[in-house]
């Protein structure tokens, strides 16, 4: 029989013929007026698929002799019985998955592995009793997925928690590890979407997978045993939860990206003395309730919108001696800072990483800055007030300080490298006068547009300008250009361009 042969029928009952070897996958699935099967004698049948009966009306399933039952057969049916050519299987063989079995599971002490998807769908099983001393290691994928559980305590000799084995137990409210725990992993997603308020992740844990204790809108607190062993933290491994503050062990190197994204209510985080995270991936805080921040010193990556959208975050610090050589784009965009200093480790800012700040009045960077280029929109629709551009920076470019109608004085340090001012730079800023550096070989189009306030631009001598591109000046009708031996002229003059060797107007 194939692949869904009388999926979704109004079959009432069926008998196998003789000849069938094998029930394929779905093929009764969803036959919800289902009430009876039975089977030809001397049948051949070897293999029912998986997932075969779901949503069926049977009560009683007696199979052939040696038959192999797949995974999920029967789940979310009624059935009360499955027999095996007269004989009932363990309750561990996993193909009760879905069904109706005893609310109070007993698993031996010799069993060593519980099998993907055993209990997955029993929503009557609201507890599980292990013998003891335990010997089992491993809870398979998907195995108590969507089940009834309550309470759990996870015996001390399990070493891996897999894939799911328990998201979407929307009763789970208590997981506790016997001591000392040996478990290494703890899988991707799962306690998916259960309702614990707190969880202690033992010392012995190596991995947290991908959202492992995603969307726990219950989750306050989450503790890491002393002495942990955790290298990194997954993908959105607490994303959507409602953590209230958490303490990163110092022994972590990595924050996935997204792992504590969306957590609307995590006000505090910290980090043990000592840390040693290097890496902040993309999104990791992004749209969470922190209020401040300290970046430990061996950090030298934040990632794209990592703390962006932190409508409470009013501060972050970086430890002295801080490594951080790249900002990401968008990391900090649409946070309510007041102000930030930049490390002097910094080499990147990235593309608007600082945009629509719309508090951050103040932007400092440390002495000895190696800053090489301010990228495209870093502070556009900031507060920025004034700003001191390291020496190290060779270029603006385009649009990053775009519409900062607040910031009216910007200076270059001495010995600037600068070379291009790029297009749209201060376009609509609140700039009063700027002393553009010798350096300085290229303004780009429309840089210095609509800044009404503008009065003097100051040409540093001796000048390397080289290009002034099209409408640069554009709707800045008071701005002057003060030439390094005095003479001045309305900037508006050259809206039309010009290049090296063109005389300036009289």
């Amino acid at each position: 029989m194939e692949i869904g042969t009388f999926a979704r029928s109004g079959l009432l009952a069926m008998t196998i013929p003789v000849s069938v070897e094998e029930i394929g996958k779905e093929c009764f699935a969803y036959c919800h007026s289902l009430v009876s099967l039975t089977f030809e004698e001397n049948s051949r049948l070897r293999y029912v698929g998986d997932g075969a009966f779901i949503e069926t009306h049977l009560l009683h399933a007696h199979f052939p002799d040696a038959v192999v039952l797949g995974l999920c057969v029967f789940k979310k049916s009624s059935v009360e019985e499955i027999r095996i050519g007269g004989v009932q299987p363990s309750l561990i063989s996993g193909i009760y998955a879905g069904t109706d079995v005893p609310r109070t599971l007993k698993v031996s002490q010799d069993l060593e592995s519980l099998k993907d998807s055993c209990f997955e769908c029993c929503r009557l099983l609201t507890s599980v009793d292990f013998e003891t001393p335990s010997r089992l290691t491993r809870i398979g994928k998907s195995a108590f997925s969507e089940s009834g559980l309550r309470v759990l305590v996870i015996p001390s000799s399990v070493v891996e928690l897999e894939e799911s084995c328990f998201a979407h137990a929307t009763s789970l409210i208590s997981v506790t590890f016997e001591t000392p725990s040996r478990l290494a992993k703890i899988g991707a997603s799962a306690f998916l979407e259960t309702p614990l308020p707190t969880f202690v992740i033992p010392a012995s844990v190596k991995e947290l997978g991908i959202k492992c204790l995603a969307n726990c809108p219950s989750l306050a607190s989450v503790i890491f045993e002393a002495g942990s062993r955790l290298t990194g933290i997954g993908a959105s491994a607490f994303v959507g939860s409602g953590l209230l503050a958490m303490t990163i062990p110092a022994c972590v190197e990595w924050l996935g990206a997204s792992c504590l994204g969306c957590c609307l209510s995590l006000a505090s985080i910290a980090f043990e003395a000592g840390s040693r995270l290097t890496r902040i991936e993309a999104s990791a805080f992004l749209r969470s309730g922190l209020q401040a921040i300290t970046i430990p010193k061996d950090v030298e990556e934040l990632g794209e919108w990592c703390l962006a959208d932190g409508r409470s975050l009013r501060s972050i610090t970086f430890e002295a001696g801080s490594r951080l050589s790249r900002i990401r784009g968008y990391a900090f965009l649409r946070s309510n800072l007041q102000s930030i200093g930049i490390p002097a480790s910094v080499e990147s800012l990235g593309l608007k990483c600082l945009a629509d700040c719309y508090a951050l009045a103040s932007v400092i960077f440390e002495d000895g800055s190696r800053l090489t280029a301010i990228e495209e929109g870093v502070f556009s629709g900031s507060a920025l007030q004034s700003l001191v551009v390291p020496a190290s920076v060779a270029q603006l470019k385009k649009e990053c300080f775009l519409f900062c109608q607040s910031l009216f004085s910007v200076t270059f340090e001495d010995d600037s490298h600068l070379r291009e001012i790029g297009a749209g730079a201060f376009f609509k800023s609140g700039l009063q006068s700027i002393t553009i550096p010798a350096s300085v070989e290229k303004f780009g189009e429309r840089c210095f547009a609509l800044c009404s306030s503008l009065a003097n631009i100051y040409l540093k001598d001796p000048s390397q300008l080289r290009e002034i591109e099209p409408e640069v000046f554009y709707g800045s009708l008071r701005t002057q250009i003060v030439l390094p031996d005095g003479r001045r002229f309305l900037a508006s003059q050259l809206n039309r361009g010009w290049t090296l060797g063109s005389p300036f107007p009289a």
